[in-house]
């Protein structure tokens, strides 16, 4: 399977604005009109802002509005000088703007055809898509939407910040509001998106780990430093100190890693859109005890178990448990394995090593990634760790 390509979905946008549209704007002329305005020092002239607004170049008119020529001039002289250094300042160019358009998507419009190299548009849909939740002001949202943008322009090579919008936006007009599951590039996208879950549960897990074992070598130092502190002079010819600075090597050593792992944990969470919106399983509609169903030839090897069932049942993509058989295994509790149809074997393990092996279903499970994130949403609820079975 091909590695997955923003700049594939760039290509797909005209049969994106037909299907939204039913046209294809006209978004040359558009930045055509607006060139020079960027590192000028005069006003935005308002014949460039009704220009960009005609029908004949695209379907503003039927989403947005502009000040009349009369209010925007009483204003206009605060648009002096303000496209100088637009990324230097954009802050307040946004703000400016927004005083004067009071709609920050009008704004990203103005910045997009002025500054295409460095902005784009604020999409609705791409900002639903890409859970972004509501900021104090408007001006907060647009620069947080921005950093996205950058942030895939750079990740997939683009040479200006709008082309990477729209290729976002055909993404999302495209495949995700209308679930094109025949497009490879998609499902490319899927699975990378999986092995990003993974990684970050792996990463998570192994730093937990980190966290811990340094807490504990804190702990041998303090009691060193507490049980030998009196008698610390007799003990340095039997290597006290020695054993002090390998200790505090010893902790160095795991806070190294341990910045290493946060670093490598915090681009795994940079994800472009949330993976709910890429990868899509249906809820259960079955009430959580409906969904636990036991043949009764075993018993729990716990209350543990029970409890442990009952909270993967919470889980709203659960659709059924079975658990039939009890075996002999040892700690932790994880998951065992993972098929294609979504059937996911899960072993819950007691302290006397006596573990429960229970199968889980969703819904519905179309393919081996889906049946992955299905894994995933249960590794992160339950806190378990997915290991294969030992042959």
């Amino acid at each position: 399977m091909n590695k997955f390509d923003l700049k594939k979905c760039f290509e797909c946008r005209d049969e994106a604005f037909i299907s939204r549209f039913g046209r294809i704007p006209e978004m040359d002329q558009l930045e055509r009109i607006m060139a020079g305005i960027k590192g000028s020092s005069g006003p935005l002239p308002y014949r460039k802002i009704l220009e960009i607004t005609k029908k004949k170049y695209w379907n503003f008119r039927e989403y947005w509005l502009i000040p009349g020529r009369f209010t925007y001039n009483k204003q206009k002289k605060n648009t002096e000088s303000l496209f100088n250094d637009i990324v230097e300042n954009e802050r307040q160019v946004i703000w400016v703007l927004f005083k004067i358009f009071k709609n920050i998507e009008v704004v990203s419009i103005l910045l997009r055809f002025i500054d295409p190299l460095n902005y784009g548009i604020i999409s609705p849909p791409v900002r639903y898509a890409l859970r972004k939740q509501a900021q104090s002001n408007y001006a907060d949202e647009y620069l947080e939407y921005l950093s996205t943008l950058r942030s895939l322009s750079n990740r997939y090579g683009f040479s200006r910040v709008a082309d990477a919008d729209l290729a976002l936006w055909a993404l999302v007009e495209k495949c995700l509001n209308k679930s094109n599951k025949s497009c490879e590039n998609l499902i490319s996208y899927q699975e990378e998106m999986i092995r990003q879950e993974e990684e970050f549960a792996r990463k998570s897990q192994a730093y937990d780990e980190l966290q811990n074992e340094l807490i504990n070598l804190y702990s041998e130092r303090e009691s060193l430093l507490q049980s030998e502190y009196e008698k610390k002079k007799k003990d340095e010819e039997r290597g006290y100190y020695d054993r002090l600075k390998e200790k505090d090597n010893d902790i160095e050593k795991y806070r190294n890693k341990i910045k290493i792992l946060e670093e490598e944990i915090s681009d795994l969470q940079s994800v472009t859109i949330p993976i709910e919106r890429i990868i899509y399983l249906p809820i259960s509609q079955l009430k959580y005890s409906d969904k636990i169903i036991h043949d009764r030839r075993e018993l729990p090897v716990d209350m543990g178990q029970t409890n442990f069932m009952k909270k993967m049942a919470d889980i709203r993509y659960v659709n059924k448990i079975i658990w039939s058989e009890n075996i002999t295994s040892k700690q932790p509790n994880r998951i065992i394995s993972v098929k294609d149809d979504g059937e996911i074997t899960v072993l819950y393990v007691n302290k006397d090593n006596y573990a429960a092996k229970i199968k889980v279903f969703p819904v519905k499970c179309p393919d081996l990634t889906h049946a992955r994130y299905f894994a995933s949403i249960l590794q992160k609820t339950l806190n378990i760790p997915i290991k294969k079975e030992e042959n």
